[in-house]
Protein backbone atom coordinates (compact mmCIF):
# COMPACT_ATOMS: atom_id res chain seq x y z
CA UNK A 1 0.00 0.00 0.00
CA UNK A 2 3.10 2.30 0.60
CA UNK A 3 4.43 1.60 -2.46
CA UNK A 4 1.16 2.37 -4.29
CA UNK A 5 1.00 5.87 -2.61
CA UNK A 6 4.63 6.79 -3.42
CA UNK A 7 4.05 5.13 -6.84
CA UNK A 8 1.47 7.70 -7.44
CA UNK A 9 3.02 10.60 -5.92
CA UNK A 10 5.92 9.79 -8.02
CA UNK A 11 3.51 9.70 -11.15
CA UNK A 12 1.83 13.00 -10.30
CA UNK A 13 5.90 14.68 -9.86
CA UNK A 14 6.48 13.42 -13.23
CA UNK A 15 3.27 14.56 -15.11
CA UNK A 16 4.00 18.05 -13.03
CA UNK A 17 7.47 18.37 -14.44
CA UNK A 18 6.71 16.81 -18.04
CA UNK A 19 4.62 19.67 -18.42
CA UNK A 20 6.70 22.41 -17.06
CA UNK A 21 9.42 20.75 -19.62
CA UNK A 22 7.62 20.32 -22.96
CA UNK A 23 6.58 23.76 -24.12
CA UNK A 24 10.43 24.78 -24.03
CA UNK A 25 11.50 21.45 -25.99
CA UNK A 26 8.23 21.89 -28.71
CA UNK A 27 9.56 25.38 -28.68
CA UNK A 28 13.29 24.07 -29.77
CA UNK A 29 11.62 21.42 -32.32
CA UNK A 30 9.71 24.54 -34.04
CA UNK A 31 12.22 26.66 -34.31
CA UNK A 32 14.32 23.48 -35.98
CA UNK A 33 12.12 22.71 -38.80
CA UNK A 34 11.59 26.32 -38.92
CA UNK A 35 15.38 27.05 -39.58
CA UNK A 36 15.78 23.48 -41.65
CA UNK A 37 12.79 24.75 -44.35
CA UNK A 38 15.50 27.50 -45.64
CA UNK A 39 17.07 23.75 -47.05
CA UNK A 40 15.88 23.03 -50.14
CA UNK A 41 15.79 19.33 -49.86
CA UNK A 42 14.03 19.32 -46.35
CA UNK A 43 11.38 21.58 -47.87
CA UNK A 44 11.03 18.84 -50.69
CA UNK A 45 10.74 16.28 -48.47
CA UNK A 46 8.16 18.04 -46.55
CA UNK A 47 5.89 18.63 -49.75
CA UNK A 48 6.22 14.96 -50.60
CA UNK A 49 4.64 13.87 -47.46
CA UNK A 50 2.06 16.11 -47.41
CA UNK A 51 1.43 14.99 -51.28
CA UNK A 52 1.46 11.58 -50.15
CA UNK A 53 -0.33 11.79 -46.36
CA UNK A 54 2.38 9.82 -44.48
CA UNK A 55 5.58 10.12 -43.19
CA UNK A 56 7.94 7.83 -45.18
CA UNK A 57 10.18 6.57 -42.82
CA UNK A 58 13.60 6.67 -45.48
CA UNK A 59 11.97 10.34 -45.50
CA UNK A 60 11.63 10.82 -42.19
CA UNK A 61 15.57 9.71 -41.35
CA UNK A 62 16.88 12.01 -44.01
CA UNK A 63 14.63 15.22 -42.23
CA UNK A 64 15.88 14.02 -39.12
CA UNK A 65 19.38 14.70 -40.03
CA UNK A 66 19.15 17.89 -41.75
CA UNK A 67 16.79 19.08 -39.34
CA UNK A 68 19.91 17.97 -36.42
CA UNK A 69 22.29 20.12 -38.73
CA UNK A 70 19.89 23.40 -38.06
CA UNK A 71 19.03 22.78 -34.18
CA UNK A 72 20.55 24.63 -31.29
CA UNK A 73 21.23 22.65 -28.53
CA UNK A 74 21.17 24.44 -25.05
CA UNK A 75 22.55 24.13 -22.17
CA UNK A 76 19.37 23.02 -20.46
CA UNK A 77 17.83 20.75 -23.32
CA UNK A 78 19.44 17.28 -21.49
CA UNK A 79 18.56 18.10 -17.90
CA UNK A 80 14.78 19.04 -19.80
CA UNK A 81 14.71 16.06 -21.85
CA UNK A 82 15.64 14.05 -18.54
CA UNK A 83 12.72 15.41 -16.92
CA UNK A 84 10.15 13.86 -19.49
CA UNK A 85 11.59 10.29 -19.07
CA UNK A 86 9.49 9.98 -15.57
CA UNK A 87 12.67 9.86 -13.31
CA UNK A 88 10.62 10.47 -10.29
CA UNK A 89 8.39 7.02 -10.93
CA UNK A 90 11.87 5.37 -12.14
CA UNK A 91 13.31 6.13 -8.45
CA UNK A 92 9.78 4.69 -6.63
CA UNK A 93 9.66 1.67 -8.68
CA UNK A 94 13.55 0.83 -7.81
CA UNK A 95 12.59 1.45 -4.69
CA UNK A 96 9.60 -0.64 -4.48
CA UNK A 97 11.47 -3.16 -6.26
CA UNK A 98 14.63 -3.42 -3.77
CA UNK A 99 11.76 -3.92 -1.15
CA UNK A 100 10.81 -6.64 -2.79
CA UNK A 101 14.14 -8.59 -3.36
CA UNK A 102 14.97 -7.92 0.43
CA UNK A 103 11.40 -9.32 1.64
CA UNK A 104 10.56 -11.82 -0.93
CA UNK A 105 13.94 -12.61 -2.65
CA UNK A 106 12.38 -11.42 -5.89
CA UNK A 107 11.10 -8.32 -7.65
CA UNK A 108 8.38 -7.85 -10.62
CA UNK A 109 10.61 -7.35 -12.88
CA UNK A 110 11.65 -11.00 -13.06
CA UNK A 111 7.58 -11.58 -14.14
CA UNK A 112 8.52 -9.50 -17.47
CA UNK A 113 10.33 -12.35 -18.74
CA UNK A 114 10.13 -14.84 -15.85
CA UNK A 115 11.96 -17.55 -18.41
CA UNK A 116 14.95 -16.11 -18.63
CA UNK A 117 15.02 -15.30 -15.02
CA UNK A 118 14.74 -18.60 -13.93
CA UNK A 119 17.40 -19.92 -16.59
CA UNK A 120 19.98 -16.68 -15.30
CA UNK A 121 19.57 -17.94 -11.75
CA UNK A 122 19.94 -21.33 -11.70
CA UNK A 123 22.50 -21.24 -13.90
CA UNK A 124 24.40 -19.15 -12.04
CA UNK A 125 23.92 -21.25 -8.63
CA UNK A 126 24.69 -24.23 -10.60
CA UNK A 127 27.80 -22.85 -11.16
CA UNK A 128 28.63 -21.57 -7.69
CA UNK A 129 27.27 -25.08 -6.67
CA UNK A 130 29.76 -27.34 -8.93
CA UNK A 131 32.38 -24.79 -7.43
CA UNK A 132 31.64 -25.20 -3.53
CA UNK A 133 30.22 -28.98 -3.46
CA UNK A 134 31.47 -31.37 -0.90
CA UNK A 135 30.28 -33.99 -2.53
CA UNK A 136 28.76 -35.85 -4.72
CA UNK A 137 25.32 -38.31 -5.11
CA UNK A 138 26.77 -42.36 -4.60
CA UNK A 139 25.01 -43.60 -7.19
CA UNK A 140 25.75 -45.14 -10.79
CA UNK A 141 25.16 -41.65 -12.87
CA UNK A 142 27.73 -39.79 -11.10
CA UNK A 143 30.65 -42.59 -9.59
CA UNK A 144 33.13 -40.01 -9.41
CA UNK A 145 32.96 -36.51 -8.08
CA UNK A 146 34.03 -34.59 -11.36
CA UNK A 147 30.94 -36.70 -13.23
CA UNK A 148 28.83 -34.62 -10.76
CA UNK A 149 30.28 -31.12 -10.99
CA UNK A 150 30.51 -31.63 -14.95
CA UNK A 151 27.00 -32.39 -15.12
CA UNK A 152 26.62 -28.92 -13.06
CA UNK A 153 28.34 -27.02 -15.45
CA UNK A 154 27.03 -28.57 -18.50
CA UNK A 155 23.83 -27.92 -17.44
CA UNK A 156 24.44 -24.16 -15.93
CA UNK A 157 25.75 -23.86 -19.96
CA UNK A 158 22.51 -24.90 -21.52
CA UNK A 159 20.82 -22.74 -18.97
CA UNK A 160 23.21 -19.13 -19.39
CA UNK A 161 23.07 -19.96 -23.08
CA UNK A 162 19.07 -19.93 -22.83
CA UNK A 163 19.23 -17.08 -20.92
CA UNK A 164 21.68 -14.91 -22.97
CA UNK A 165 19.19 -15.58 -26.44
CA UNK A 166 17.38 -12.91 -26.94
CA UNK A 167 16.56 -14.14 -30.68
CA UNK A 168 14.34 -17.07 -30.03
CA UNK A 169 13.03 -17.07 -33.65
CA UNK A 170 11.98 -19.80 -35.55
CA UNK A 171 15.56 -21.18 -36.75
CA UNK A 172 17.62 -23.90 -35.86
CA UNK A 173 20.33 -22.31 -33.85
CA UNK A 174 17.02 -20.52 -31.76
CA UNK A 175 15.37 -24.55 -31.63
CA UNK A 176 18.84 -26.06 -30.28
CA UNK A 177 18.75 -22.98 -27.45
CA UNK A 178 15.34 -23.87 -26.73
CA UNK A 179 15.50 -27.29 -26.19
CA UNK A 180 19.16 -27.23 -24.57
CA UNK A 181 17.36 -25.32 -21.76
CA UNK A 182 14.31 -27.42 -21.78
CA UNK A 183 16.84 -30.26 -21.51
CA UNK A 184 18.35 -28.48 -18.59
CA UNK A 185 15.32 -27.92 -16.72
CA UNK A 186 14.49 -31.65 -17.39
CA UNK A 187 17.42 -32.67 -15.58
CA UNK A 188 16.92 -30.24 -12.42
CA UNK A 189 13.06 -31.69 -11.98
CA UNK A 190 14.83 -35.10 -12.18
CA UNK A 191 17.72 -34.58 -10.09
CA UNK A 192 16.02 -32.25 -7.60
CA UNK A 193 16.25 -34.21 -3.95
CA UNK A 194 20.45 -34.70 -4.72
CA UNK A 195 20.53 -30.64 -5.25
CA UNK A 196 22.83 -30.25 -2.55
CA UNK A 197 26.01 -28.81 -1.74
Amino acid sequence: MVFKLVRLAAEAADTALAAAVSPPLEMLLRQSKERAMTDAEYARLVEEEKKIGYVDFDNYKAERAIRDRFTVHPWWEETFRAARRNPVTKMANQAEWAWQRLTRGWDDTALWSLDVYWAKAMSEQLLVMADITHGHPDDEEFPEFTDWTAALHKNAALLAAYANHFDIHDNDEAKAVIEGGQEAMRWIADHLPILWD
